[in-house]
């Protein structure tokens, strides 16, 4: 993951944003759209059936659906998600999820608003706050800065979901989220 950072860093936001362009979503040769049509009002850009991350934490009425996929990277050992920044109404969610799979690292790679737009909500709590969700809290407990602003939270699955058959884990999960600097 370091190496990965670094090489991050050496490009700067023009050369991923480059290498982004160069993605024709039009030339994705599989997938199914479905549960991204079902749930429009939660995208922004294309996510597909196959590889997607299904919720398995939380209320029937919150549903199984949040933008993310799992990507399996040859120089990873490990799989990882990727997933766009969440909204306002999908905050929930992103932390769900990020508890769920027990994602101990979060790379964010856009700011909240860049050049006037918004790209994405502001899903963590600043110094001493917690964000109470549905089904789990999610705490501030550090911070680094470096080439990366590194945030550090603890999230916290709430009483009423740790008897559900489908968490595995109820440990709070530490997390460390690398914010661009640049």
């Amino acid at each position: 993951m370091s190496r990965f950072i670094k090489d991050m860093n050496e490009k700067g936001m023009a050369g991923l944003a480059s290498e982004y362009r160069k993605i024709d979503m039009e030339d994705v040769p599989f997938g199914s759209h479905k549960a991204f049509v079902m749930n429009m009002a939660k995208n922004h850009v294309l996510c597909v059936d196959e590889t997607r991350v299904v919720l398995k934490i939380g209320s029937a009425e919150s549903g199984d659906y949040i933008h993310a996929n799992y990507v399996l990277f040859p120089e990873f050992q490990n799989k990882f998600i990727c997933t766009q920044g969440p909204l306002q109404t999908t905050k929930d969610d992103f932390w769900r999820m990020v508890f769920q799979e027990r994602a101990e690292t979060i790379l964010m790679l856009c700011r909240p608003s860049e050049d006037g737009k918004p790209k994405c909500a502001v899903y963590w709590p600043e110094n001493g706050d917690k964000l109470e969700l549905s089904t789990v809290d999610v705490e501030k407990v550090g911070e680094e800065n470096s080439d990366f602003e590194i945030l550090f939270f603890k999230v916290q699955l709430k009483d009423e979901f740790k008897q559900s058959p489908s968490v595995s884990n109820k440990d709070p999960l530490v997390v460390k989220q690398y914010r661009w600097n640049t």
